[in-house]
């Protein structure tokens, strides 16, 4: 089931054609090729198109962006790494979670 869902959910390569500056490559946080290419000019790698852009942050975190990212960037199967990936979760107080409203 789960390698189906992936299968589904590739959103694919980029294509090889030089697309246009309003394509809309981060779907999740309306980011375009334009806002990639003036990110990556000042020589960001993908944390840092990520921090400038948004790119990757949105609900799907990456799923759908990141590989486009990393094919701009150069050969995905060599070339630089993704974005840093992160635990899902964050550490809260139990007292937190014992409070009542």
């Amino acid at each position: 089931f789960a390698a189906l869902l992936e299968a589904v959910a590739d959103p694919g390569p980029l294509p090889d054609r030089d697309l246009p500056a309003d394509t809309i490559v981060c779907r999740c946080e309306d980011v375009t090729m334009g806002d990639l290419r003036a990110a990556l000019a000042i020589g960001a790698d993908a944390g840092g198109v990520k921090l400038a852009t948004r790119c990757g942050m949105g609900v799907c975190q990456g799923r759908n962006c990141e590989h486009g990212l990393l094919a701009l960037l150069g050969d995905v199967s060599t070339g630089p790494h993704g974005f840093t990936p992160r635990f899902p979760a964050r550490p809260i107080r139990i007292g937190d979670l014992l409070a009542e409203d």
